[in-house]
């Protein structure tokens, strides 16, 4: 059973002799995420992880959406949060996304290329999907509400902020950092080779293209 995020940071404080300091603790929280984020980027730490150890399943809300050569159909309302692509996955940024009992995975596609496959949707009964500046389409899926992505986001703590399902994604559910990880982040942590990191401090993680598609 995974840790909260919340026991995590307990534990670090307690250990660090502040545990009544709640200014620490929001630090800590910060800095487990971003630390976390860091070595999951590692390709030399991926190839020892089970990347489902860091899975979270999160539900977007939908709205209406119209293109003149794709029609109706329906776009989320926030940029989808930013995920970490594991090398042994391949290319594939997100473990899943399709409806949102996590049933019916979407295909994905382009512009282009739906203009030759719409046709094959009342074949398949499969809906696909675009992902353009952040947001996800889902094309000719009038009746849609929502979607359901599965993946390794960069940042659990933001998730809260821009899905539906927010009941499951508080400080106090289960935390997506395997043992093994969190092991290295709690001692990195005491010992001060990783300093703890203030809101708004985000120099620990370097940009790359996972999230290009």
């Amino acid at each position: 059973m995974k840790e909260s995020l919340n026991a995590i940071v307990e534990n670090l404080a307690f250990s660090l002799g502040d545990q009544h300091n709640m200014t620490l603790r929001e630090a800590l929280k910060h800095t487990v995420s971003l630390y976390r984020e860091k070595l999951l980027r590692e390709e030399d730490f991926q190839s020892s992880l089970n990347y489902n150890d860091f899975t979270q399943n999160i539900i977007l809300p939908l709205e209406d959406w119209n293109h003149p050569l794709c029609g109706d159909g329906k776009i989320t309302v926030d940029k989808i949060p930013s995920s970490i692509r594991f090398k042994t996955r391949g290319r594939v940024n997100y473990y899943f996304l399709g409806d949102s009992i996590f049933t019916n995975a979407y295909m994905q596609t382009t512009f282009a290329e739906y203009q030759f496959v719409k046709h094959l949707k009342h074949q398949t009964n499969k809906y696909y999907y675009i992902i353009e500046d952040g947001k996800v389409i889902v094309l000719d899926a009038i009746k849609l509400c929502d979607i359901g992505v599965k993946g390794v986001f960069a940042d659990p703590n933001l998730l809260k902020n821009v899905c539906d399902n927010v009941n499951q994604l508080d400080d106090d559910a289960p935390y997506p950092l395997g043992g093994d990880l969190l092991t290295i982040i709690r001692k990195g942590i005491l010992s001060g080779d990783f300093p703890v990191r203030q809101l708004g401090e985000k120099d620990v993680v370097t940009s790359d293209s996972d999230n290009e598609q």
